[in-house]
Protein backbone atom coordinates (compact mmCIF):
# COMPACT_ATOMS: atom_id res chain seq x y z
CA UNK A 1 0.00 0.00 0.00
CA UNK A 2 1.18 3.52 -0.48
CA UNK A 3 1.97 5.64 2.41
CA UNK A 4 -0.15 9.32 2.57
CA UNK A 5 1.90 12.44 1.67
CA UNK A 6 0.27 14.70 4.13
CA UNK A 7 1.39 18.77 3.36
CA UNK A 8 1.38 21.25 5.60
CA UNK A 9 -1.66 23.31 4.77
CA UNK A 10 -4.96 23.19 5.60
CA UNK A 11 -7.86 23.88 2.95
CA UNK A 12 -11.72 24.93 4.02
CA UNK A 13 -14.46 23.24 2.11
CA UNK A 14 -18.58 22.17 2.03
CA UNK A 15 -19.64 19.15 2.11
CA UNK A 16 -21.26 18.23 -1.35
CA UNK A 17 -22.12 14.88 0.05
CA UNK A 18 -21.49 12.49 2.02
CA UNK A 19 -23.17 8.19 1.91
CA UNK A 20 -22.52 6.75 5.26
CA UNK A 21 -23.76 3.24 3.67
CA UNK A 22 -21.17 3.53 1.25
CA UNK A 23 -18.75 6.07 3.57
CA UNK A 24 -17.32 8.07 1.07
CA UNK A 25 -19.14 11.45 -0.11
CA UNK A 26 -17.27 14.87 -1.63
CA UNK A 27 -16.25 17.92 -0.83
CA UNK A 28 -16.14 21.52 -2.79
CA UNK A 29 -12.76 23.01 -2.40
CA UNK A 30 -12.85 26.73 -2.07
CA UNK A 31 -11.60 26.68 -5.94
CA UNK A 32 -14.44 24.83 -7.60
CA UNK A 33 -13.28 21.48 -7.61
CA UNK A 34 -14.64 19.04 -5.77
CA UNK A 35 -12.28 16.24 -3.45
CA UNK A 36 -12.60 12.63 -3.07
CA UNK A 37 -13.25 11.60 1.29
CA UNK A 38 -13.61 8.57 2.78
CA UNK A 39 -14.91 7.95 6.49
CA UNK A 40 -11.95 6.63 7.82
CA UNK A 41 -10.50 10.50 7.07
CA UNK A 42 -13.74 12.05 8.91
CA UNK A 43 -13.20 13.18 12.55
CA UNK A 44 -16.94 13.44 12.70
CA UNK A 45 -19.90 12.27 10.72
CA UNK A 46 -20.31 15.00 8.34
CA UNK A 47 -23.61 15.78 5.78
CA UNK A 48 -24.39 17.93 3.05
CA UNK A 49 -23.28 21.50 3.59
CA UNK A 50 -21.29 21.34 6.39
CA UNK A 51 -18.28 23.39 6.54
CA UNK A 52 -15.02 20.95 7.01
CA UNK A 53 -11.46 21.39 7.34
CA UNK A 54 -9.07 19.09 6.15
CA UNK A 55 -5.29 18.42 4.56
CA UNK A 56 -5.16 16.93 1.00
CA UNK A 57 -3.34 13.90 0.73
CA UNK A 58 -2.41 12.38 -2.82
CA UNK A 59 -3.34 8.45 -2.68
CA UNK A 60 -3.11 6.10 -5.88
CA UNK A 61 -2.18 9.22 -8.02
CA UNK A 62 -5.56 10.94 -7.28
CA UNK A 63 -6.19 13.54 -4.38
CA UNK A 64 -8.13 13.09 -0.99
CA UNK A 65 -9.27 14.83 1.70
CA UNK A 66 -8.08 13.78 5.15
CA UNK A 67 -8.11 14.51 8.65
CA UNK A 68 -11.40 15.81 7.93
CA UNK A 69 -12.88 17.87 10.70
CA UNK A 70 -16.47 19.54 10.97
CA UNK A 71 -16.16 23.43 11.34
CA UNK A 72 -19.79 24.56 11.16
CA UNK A 73 -22.65 21.97 10.28
CA UNK A 74 -24.95 22.47 7.72
CA UNK A 75 -28.08 25.07 8.04
CA UNK A 76 -30.89 23.97 9.51
CA UNK A 77 -33.03 22.58 6.22
CA UNK A 78 -36.18 25.22 6.22
CA UNK A 79 -39.26 23.82 5.79
CA UNK A 80 -39.93 22.89 1.72
CA UNK A 81 -41.31 26.24 0.58
CA UNK A 82 -40.65 25.46 -3.18
CA UNK A 83 -43.79 23.65 -3.27
CA UNK A 84 -46.08 25.85 -1.71
CA UNK A 85 -44.08 28.49 -4.08
CA UNK A 86 -44.27 26.60 -6.98
CA UNK A 87 -48.03 26.12 -6.26
CA UNK A 88 -48.31 29.77 -5.44
CA UNK A 89 -46.41 30.82 -9.04
CA UNK A 90 -49.02 28.11 -10.77
CA UNK A 91 -51.98 29.42 -9.37
CA UNK A 92 -50.42 32.95 -9.95
CA UNK A 93 -50.00 31.80 -13.61
CA UNK A 94 -53.53 30.12 -13.68
CA UNK A 95 -54.92 33.24 -12.59
CA UNK A 96 -53.44 35.16 -15.15
CA UNK A 97 -54.50 33.07 -18.06
CA UNK A 98 -58.25 33.05 -16.17
CA UNK A 99 -58.74 36.90 -17.21
CA UNK A 100 -56.70 36.48 -21.30
CA UNK A 101 -58.55 33.39 -21.46
CA UNK A 102 -62.19 35.39 -20.55
CA UNK A 103 -61.50 37.94 -22.63
CA UNK A 104 -60.42 36.55 -25.93
CA UNK A 105 -63.09 34.36 -25.78
CA UNK A 106 -65.27 37.34 -25.05
CA UNK A 107 -63.83 39.15 -28.35
CA UNK A 108 -64.59 35.96 -29.75
CA UNK A 109 -68.24 36.24 -29.30
CA UNK A 110 -68.72 40.17 -29.95
CA UNK A 111 -67.13 39.64 -33.24
CA UNK A 112 -69.27 36.25 -34.22
CA UNK A 113 -72.28 38.62 -32.98
CA UNK A 114 -70.78 41.72 -35.02
CA UNK A 115 -70.58 38.67 -37.96
CA UNK A 116 -73.93 37.39 -37.43
CA UNK A 117 -75.88 41.53 -37.04
CA UNK A 118 -74.21 41.89 -40.39
CA UNK A 119 -75.74 38.94 -41.98
CA UNK A 120 -78.54 39.79 -40.64
CA UNK A 121 -77.91 43.40 -42.02
CA UNK A 122 -77.45 42.10 -45.55
CA UNK A 123 -80.74 40.07 -45.75
CA UNK A 124 -82.51 43.15 -44.95
CA UNK A 125 -80.99 45.21 -48.11
CA UNK A 126 -81.23 42.28 -49.99
CA UNK A 127 -84.28 41.60 -52.46
CA UNK A 128 -86.78 39.66 -51.38
CA UNK A 129 -87.17 37.60 -54.69
CA UNK A 130 -90.41 36.18 -53.52
CA UNK A 131 -91.76 39.29 -53.90
CA UNK A 132 -92.01 41.11 -57.74
CA UNK A 133 -93.30 44.83 -57.82
CA UNK A 134 -94.15 44.52 -61.00
CA UNK A 135 -98.16 43.96 -59.72
CA UNK A 136 -98.48 40.97 -61.60
CA UNK A 137 -100.19 37.92 -60.09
Amino acid sequence: PKKLELPTGRQRGVCRWFLDKKKYGFISSGDGDDIFVHAVDVAEEIVEGDVVEYSVAEFKGRSKAVEVVKVEGAAPKAPNNNTEKKKTDKDTAAAAEKPAAAAAEKAADEKAEEEQDHDDDDDEKAPNDDDDDDGAT
